[in-house]
């Protein structure tokens, strides 16, 4: 008489529970199929080598009888290669993933990824290896104004190079504008021959197979007539309305004086100054890197510019900043606007529908994907998750330096949150909060069925 065996068999295959009746006969599993990188949603990229411009997320199909998928992601096509694996992720029960690293641009190179499944006693076989490529834009030239020049922004750069040609200088910002203050010395060309090109830095990982630093292709060589026409009163101007970068600083000159210097300060009286900036001739002030400024957390700040004169060898200030700023003071705020998550009704948010397919929708099964765009200024991200939008009360966080995360949350309604962290602040790196957004994680339905 044939014995009857009970197996307990979990709805869509996502819960750590031994499931041998839904393995094949011959005790194996079939390796995962249907493999598919996306940046926000399942789909929003369909080519077989599809291209993107930050770490994009992972997706496959899920495995009947798999309880635990690996991934992992590699610079070459050979996985075994010396030093080829760049990423081995932790076993997950979602058939969707996310890579917690900030990658480099590759350009033409393509990085491949796959999948293997997990059941209570049986691994399958490695996936056939999909791929994809990150790549940055050239930037391209916005109008300029008076002491600077300026670029639109090119997605997934954490800063800019930008070349002056025909002086033979090339200087770094995190911003999309440069001053001008090396064509206000005397003798200097009347004109600005410069291009521009994204930096994109590797976050998150330490392998030598990636590059630490990568590049856009450079931008058209542009010619800008230098124009120093001095301002008629001080002005702090956001490029493109990015208030979570630095703004460049205008300012009229004082008196014959040729070179000035920034103060930027926590109170209206400029006693608490929290930036100093160097001595630069012409009528204007752009951070630049290495040029001993740091970002500023976010904040309302008023900010002058004093005159700076030449004794011998040294510089010296004509006034300090609080009489700078009894003379003329002007503020700004910096303080971006939170990541972009989707809407209260739809997040960005990617797993397993209660349909059994991978899918975009605020509703699913196991540990999702959500992803948001990036913000100005941000080198990571903090993610928060509550049981309620109002009161917030936060039950759990992760941090990344990309810009998804697997949000590791059980059954019922969850509201999460996420802010960007900067990195080159000195002192409060924090920046604004994204609204909450719903997601609802549904229980794992069970069928009993005889083997």
């Amino acid at each position: 008489m044939r014995r009857a065996r009970l197996a307990i068999l979990v709805a869509l295959g996502i819960a750590a529970v031994a499931v041998p009746a839904a393995s094949s006969a011959s005790g194996t599993l079939t390796a995962p199929g249907g493999l598919q990188a996306f940046q926000l949603r399942i789909g929003d990229s369909k080519a077989a080598t599809p291209s993107f411009s930050r770490t994009p997320s992972l997706a496959w199909n899920p495995v009947r009888g798999a309880v635990r998928y690996q991934v992992q992601l590699s610079a070459t096509g050979a996985f075994r290669a010396a030093n080829a694996v760049v990423w081995s992720g932790k076993p997950v029960i979602t058939p969707a993933t996310a890579v917690p690293i900030s990658l480099p641009w590759s350009g033409g190179r393509r990085l491949y990824w796959r999948v293997r499944a997990f059941g209570a006693d049986v691994v399958s076989g490695w996936s056939a290896a999909a791929r994809f490529r990150l790549a940055g834009g050239a930037p391209s030239r916005l109008p300029s104004g008076a002491g600077y020049v300026r670029w639109a922004p090119v997605a997934g750069a954490s800063g800019y190079e930008v070349s002056f040609r025909n002086l033979g200088k090339v200087v770094a910002t995190t911003t999309t504008v440069a001053d001008l203050r090396d064509y206000a010395a005397a003798g200097a060309p009347p004109k600005v021959v410069w291009r521009v090109r994204a930096v994109r830095r590797l976050a998150g990982s330490d392998r030598r197979t990636l590059s630490a630093v990568s590049y856009s292709p450079w931008s058209r060589t542009y010619a800008s007539r230098v124009s120093l026409r001095a301002p008629k009163r001080l002005a702090a101007v956001f490029a493109g309305g990015e208030h979570g970068r630095m703004p460049v600083f205008l300012f009229p000159p004082n008196g014959n004086a040729g070179l000035h210097r920034v103060y930027v300060a926590k109170d209206p009286a400029c006693t608490s100054v929290v930036l100093k900036g160097p001595a630069v001739r012409g009528v204007a002030f752009a951070p630049r890197v290495g040029s001993g400024t740091a970002d500023l957390p976010n904040g309302r700040y008023w900010w002058t510019a004093v005159a700076v004169e030449r004794k011998g060898r040294t510089l010296a200030d004509q006034q300090d900043p609080q009489a700078g700023c009894r003379a003329a003071a002007a503020t700004f705020v910096r303080g971006a606007a939170g990541p972009a998550v989707g809407s209260a009704r739809t997040p960005f948010a990617t797993g397993l529908s209660p349909s059994g397919r991978v899918s975009s929708q605020p509703r699913l099964y196991g540990s999702p994907v959500v992803a948001w765009q990036p913000v100005a200024g941000a080198t990571r991200y903090d993610v928060q998750w509550s049981r309620s939008d109002d009161p917030w009360r936060t039950v759990g966080a992760v941090r990344t330096y990309a810009t998804a995360v697997t949000l590791p949350v059980g059954p019922g309604t969850w509201w999460y949150r996420v802010r960007g962290i900067d990195g080159s602040v000195h002192g409060d790196p924090w920046l604004s909060f994204s609204k909450p957004v719903r997601l609802t994680i549904a229980t794992p339905t069970f069928t009993v069925v005889e083997g």
